[in-house]
């Protein structure tokens, strides 16, 4: 089966022999039905889906699916999200939007491997397919990812989308995802402004900082306290960081200044810790306002002395 469906290189593509793969897929048939190991009839169940998908046969494609699947009893495979993908597919080839990207949902929130192409195939364009969508979803864990989803737009209201996804699931694993994505658009409006000397272009080709970034903040800190004190979400601490660096961009830095001194010595050593105190040296040196000579000697020792300036100069 595998050379039916090995893309080719792009300027020279090998045009598909049809009339093989509807070969191999009668002879498929014939062995599964006479096959008792239910671990060998996953794997011809695979390949004969994927065959019918590669095929450009899309009808062919679901009929397999519903007649092959129910008959295979296996233990947990992530052969069920591969082939989950190819009945996606040709519901997306077919038109039917809505069912693909829910199945791609489930691929998203179930399979790592696949999450990226299920990501990019996801096609929910409209209120009116969204909500259909969410009416497939059989969990709140589901729902969730399609806010997750949702939120992964270029245009979306990131911090609604995840309060959204915290009220169904709040270990969602893309809440911590999305809290580093907004922090990161955030430090591109707000970091530097003054010194940076690529400003005008920043405006001009990327329309940073965004008009609104401020407000964001504020909405986006407010999330992010309550996340932190409920104390629901898979790692409270993270929350508490993320708290305290954006009352660092936020330019409250007094305040930031206390949240990391609680914060620090209950951060066990490691990455997290590494990148607290970064982030608290770098508090240090944003809190500098005039050159003394009690500055002089402190930023020298900084340069000389600090392990984490040494490790970290940017």
């Amino acid at each position: 089966c595998e050379p039916h469906v090995t893309a080719g290189a792009s300027w020279n593509p090998v045009p598909r022999d049809s009339v093989a793969m509807g070969i191999l897929i009668k002879e498929g048939l014939r062995t599964f039905k006479k096959t008792k190991s239910h671990y060998v009839k996953l794997r011809f169940a695979y390949q004969l889906i994927r065959l019918a998908h590669y095929r450009k046969d899309y009808q062919q494609t679901l009929d397999l699916y519903d007649y092959l699947m129910p008959k295979t009893d296996n233990d947990p495979s992530i052969l069920e999200d591969w082939i989950l993908g190819h009945k996606a597919g040709a519901l997306l080839a077919l038109g039917k939007n809505v069912e693909a990207s829910y199945l791609y949902a489930l691929i998203i929130q179930r399979s790592p491997s696949k999450r990226e192409r299920a990501y990019r195939s996801f096609r929910i364009t409209t209120d009116e397919e969204w909500h259909e969508c969410q009416l497939l979803c059989q969990a709140d864990p589901e729902r969730a990812t399609l806010y997750a989803l949702r939120a992964h737009a270029e245009d979306s209201k990131a911090a609604e989308e995840m309060a959204s996804i915290y009220k169904l699931d709040p270990q969602n694993v893309n809440l911590e995802l999305l809290l580093l994505r907004e922090i990161r658009k955030l430090e591109k409006d707000l970091l530097g402004l003054e010194f940076n000397d690529e400003k005008r272009n920043n405006r001009r080709f990327f329309d940073l900082p965004r008009k609104r970034a401020k407000i964001y903040l504020d909405e986006l800190q407010n999330l992010v306290t309550r996340l932190a004190w409920e104390l629901k979400v898979t790692r409270p601490l993270l929350w508490r960081i993320a708290e305290a660096y954006l009352e660092f961009l936020d330019g409250d830095l007094f305040a930031a200044k206390d949240s990391f001194d609680q914060i620090q010595p209950v951060v066990p050593k490691g990455v997290l810790r590494d990148q607290v105190d970064a982030f608290r040296l770098a508090l240090r040196v944003n809190m500098m306002d005039a050159m003394t000579l009690g500055i002089e000697e402190e930023v020298y020792e900084l340069i000389h002395r600090e392990p984490y300036y040494r490790q970290n100069p940017y």
